[in-house]
């Protein structure tokens, strides 16, 4: 599940993960049990809700364990659990009278767990959705919510519209700002409520070329101002054995709302493209480069702050009889000198 939210910057980070799923199939029942275990060390918290010190390196680790069942075609039911081991002590807070302490000392870990749940039902040409996911232990930042989506086929399942929708409430510590020198300090939101609601349009134009168009609003009452966005995916099978997908994202948030904390309006911009080649059968590499720029304008201050980047990515992919190997490298540099580097793997196996 993804919730947009804006960040402030990018990831100074490197990550591993390693992920094993097993599957059963049948006729009319079919289960699968996923396990991914990561580790992400050098992380900075980088959401506009956040304030972090930008120079602390913490390691954050996560597991988690998701099971899905088909029944008779037509439901399928899904539920996810991850615990992870996080380091809060780059979260900087500040009280009422401008004093700077952080969340959590340094070196000290926190464990939480969240679970995530699904019902997934279809008939003919019609699929909904529901669902919901919340923190089972206290979290600083302790969020549940839930989930609906709905969507329908045309023309013979060349077209495909449909909506999808969050609302969640997330809990925050307890924080102070202030716009200027001249203005007191004022209590920071600590009961966030959000949502975000998007319509989505999937269309196959031939054999060869499909896309997707997504187009989304949401807000975090109380922390950010209104937002607008919109997603564009286009697959491309260039021959039998190579194919391209290029993918385009905007998000703009409204500058006539007022603003609820001392950060400014942000604008987000991103853009990518992929190549995947399949020189052997059932080998896949792909490589891709994208490029993303988010503008801050704070109003207070008359200042507009850009950070710019570009993403390198390295993929493998190779299927032999029941098993899936994948491999995935990816590379990231800002303009203002931070990089981010990355390694993931794992396997799959069908029984």
């Amino acid at each position: 599940m993804r919730i947009l939210i804006i960040p402030l910057a990018l990831l100074l980070s490197i990550s591993v993960s390693i992920s094993v799923s097993i599957s059963v199939s049948e006729s009319t029942y079919a289960a699968s049990i996923n396990i991914e275990t990561s580790l992400n060390s050098d992380h900075q918290e980088l959401a506009v809700n956040k304030n972090s010190d930008s120079k602390s390196s913490i390691q954050n680790y996560s597991l988690s364990l998701n099971y899905t069942s088909n029944y008779y075609s037509n439901f399928q039911y899904s539920a996810g659990i991850q615990s992870k081991i996080v380091d809060y002590s780059n979260y900087v807070l500040v009280d009422g009278k401008g004093r700077e302490s952080k969340l959590a000392n340094s070196g000290e870990k926190k464990t939480e767990v969240e679970l995530d749940y699904n019902l997934n039902f279809s008939k003919e040409s019609n699929q909904f959705s529901v669902g919901a996911f919340s923190n089972l232990n206290n979290s600083p930042f302790a969020k549940k919510g839930i989930t609906a989506s709905y969507s329908h086929n045309f023309f013979y399942n060349t077209t495909k519209l449909g909506f999808n929708s969050v609302y969640f409430w997330q809990k925050e510590p307890e924080s102070y700002f202030k716009r200027s020198i001249a203005t007191p300090y004022k209590r920071k939101e600590t009961n966030i409520k959000a949502y975000r609601l998007g319509v989505f349009h999937q269309q196959i134009f031939t054999s060869t070329t499909k896309s997707n168009l997504e187009l989304f609003s949401g807000q975090r009452l109380g922390d950010r101002p209104y937002h607008l966005g919109g997603d564009l995916k286009v697959a491309q099978a260039i021959t039998d054995r190579l194919f391209s997908k290029l993918e385009l994202q905007y998000v703009r948030e409204n500058r006539k709302q007022e603003l609820e904390t001392e950060r400014g309006y942000f604008t987000l911009m991103e853009g990518n493209i992929s190549l995947t080649a399949e020189p052997i059968y059932d080998f896949l590499t792909t490589i891709s480069y994208g490029i993303s720029a988010e503008r801050e304008f704070n109003p207070f201050t008359g200042k507009e702050i850009q950070l710019g980047a570009d993403h390198y990515t390295v993929g493998l992919n190779y299927i032999y009889k029941k098993t899936e190997f994948k491999l995935i490298s990816t590379f990231s540099n800002t303009n203002n000198e931070q990089k981010n580097y990355s390694i993931s793997g794992g396997a799959a196996w069908e029984i």
